[in-house]
C-alpha cells in the first residue's frame, strides 16, 4: 500500500503518466522505499540487483540490466521528488487499501464477465 501511495505522489508531483519503459522501475523502486520505511530489518539496495535475477523471466529488460549504482540513483531521485514525505499515516493508508480492494474486485468481476462470454 505505501509504495502505491508513493507512486500516486510521484504521478501528481510530476503531472506525467508512466509508460512502458518506466512504470516498472517506478514501481520497484517504490517498493524498496516502502519497504525501508516500514520493516525493522529492511533490504539493502546491494540485494536489490540479486533479487531481481532471481525474478528475471517475470520482468522486461528494462529492470533486468538495474544494477546498484542506478537503483541508489533512482530512490534517490524519487526521494528526492517526494520532498522526503515518505511518512503515511493510518488514515491515508486505510483510505488507499480500501480503494485498492475496490479496483481489484472490479477487475474480478470484468474478468469473469468476460470469460463467461
Amino acid at each position: 500500500v505505501y509504495a502505491f501511495i508513493y507512486v500516486n505522489r510521484f504521478l501528481k508531483e510530476i503531472k506525467i503518466a508512466p509508460y512502458f519503459f518506466n512504470w516498472q522501475k517506478l514501481l520497484l523502486i517504490s517498493l524498496v522505499l516502502a519497504q525501508k520505511v516500514e520493516d525493522d530489518l529492511p533490504l539493502v539496495n546491494v540485494e536489490i540487483p540479486k533479487l531481481i535475477s532471481r525474478l528475471h523471466p517475470l520482468l522486461t529488460s528494462e529492470i533486468q540490466g538495474l544494477n546498484i549504482q542506478e537503483v541508489n540513483s533512482l530512490e534517490r531521485d524519487l526521494s528526492k521528488s517526494l520532498e522526503y514525505r515518505l511518512y503515511v499515516s493510518e488514515e491515508e493508508c486505510k483510505k488507499t487499501l480500501k480503494a485498492c480492494e475496490h479496483n481489484i474486485k472490479n477487475l474480478a468481476i470484468s474478468l469473469k464477465d468476460k470469460m463467461t462470454r
